[in-house]
């Protein structure tokens, strides 16, 4: 950042902490600051016709305008400009079988600390939705995966790899090791789904390679990792985007796990809810056709459905056949 968009993002910060609702975390005020100072005075988008006004008024008054003028033009710029989609998890498997490359990347939000969802509160217990045994079918699958594959896949990074011998050696052996939580913690944080497909741009995958952040894929591998993140953590699956344009996949906690990531904290407890888009086909809905509250995760219920992949008509239907469902009962 320059030092002018550095310090109108320290301004915004200064002025707007006191004013957002005391949930969101500082980490998540700051990172939405940065952006949205970013996109004002860092690059072309400030042009951008929606948010031009304001964002010319912010850059120049940002230190005299009434706390709440600030405020309503920073919530508009947000949702304009710094949305994330939510892509539903038939979506992603299509994604992941249509893409010509697939890489596994660090997640920034996770290495900046800005979300802390890979253990339970106070504990080193890793999170897990119910208990570690009702995961050990989406583990074996993802194992079953790669020993099937052992010996032909050519893919798959070393690291990766690495982590998946341990655990099929443990699960030979009967170790405790073995498991959805040992796994996660081998490979944290290792969360962003990068995908050579055209719903992508490709910038951000090719900067996270080129600074050595990213861990090739085995395109059947992914698919059974996906599995594993949505069925055991309960994982969102979102694309962040700027205006447009696409560039990753995010697994996103939410709001039930250390009060979600920066989308999910934003989305409940700021003034905008719109800066996380659901997938309107996929929202759970009324007769009438009017969106209802999520169905499993009573902490997401202050909001509408986000269409995340659950099939409502027939709940489970969106397992692959004879796998448990390890989430959280139905509540139809």
């Amino acid at each position: 950042m320059t030092r002018d968009t550095r310090r109108l993002a320290a301004t915004l910060y200064t002025r707007l902490r006191g004013r957002v609702d005391p949930r969101i975390k500082d980490s998540v005020t700051r990172r939405m600051t940065q952006r949205v100072a970013l996109a004002v005075l860092g690059n072309k988008l400030s042009a951008y016709e929606p948010i031009h006004e304001g964002a010319i008024l912010m850059a120049s008054q940002a230190e005299a305008l009434p706390i709440d003028a600030l405020h309503r033009i920073f919530e508009e710029i947000c949702g304009v400009l710094l949305i994330g989609h939510v892509v539903p998890l038939e979506q992603v498997r299509q994604d992941i079988r249509e893409a010509t490359d697939h890489y596994i990347g660090m997640c920034i939000c996770r290495q900046a600390e800005r979300v802390h969802d890979l253990h339970r509160p106070d504990s080193a217990e890793v999170y897990l939705l119910g208990c570690e045994d009702q995961h050990r079918p989406w583990m074996d699958r993802l194992v079953d995966r790669y020993e099937a594959l052992r010996g032909e896949d050519t893919i798959t990074s070393q690291p990766l790899l690495d982590i998946l011998a341990r655990q099929a050696t443990l699960r030979r052996v009967g170790d405790p090791g073995y498991g959805a939580g040992p796994f996660w913690q081998a490979s944290w944080p290792y969360l962003e789904l990068l995908l050579d497909h055209p719903r992508y741009v490709g910038q951000w995958r090719e900067t996270m390679k080129a600074n050595q952040r990213t861990w090739r894929v085995h395109p059947r591998l992914l698919e059974a990792w996906v599995e594993l993140a949505f069925f055991s953590r309960g994982a969102v699956f979102t694309s962040m985007a700027l205006v447009d344009e696409r560039y990753t996949v995010c697994t996103c906690p939410g709001p039930e796990n250390d009060g979600g990531c920066l989308l999910f904290n934003w989305t409940f407890y700021s003034d905008n809810p719109h800066v996380l888009a659901p997938h309107g086909p996929s929202q759970r809905r009324d007769a009438a056709g009017e969106a209802l509250p999520c169905a499993r995760f009573p902490e997401r219920s202050t909001r509408p459905c986000f269409g995340c992949g659950c099939e409502h008509e027939l709940p489970g239907a969106e397992l692959p056949p004879g796998m448990p469902d390890p989430r959280p009962d139905y509540e139809g």
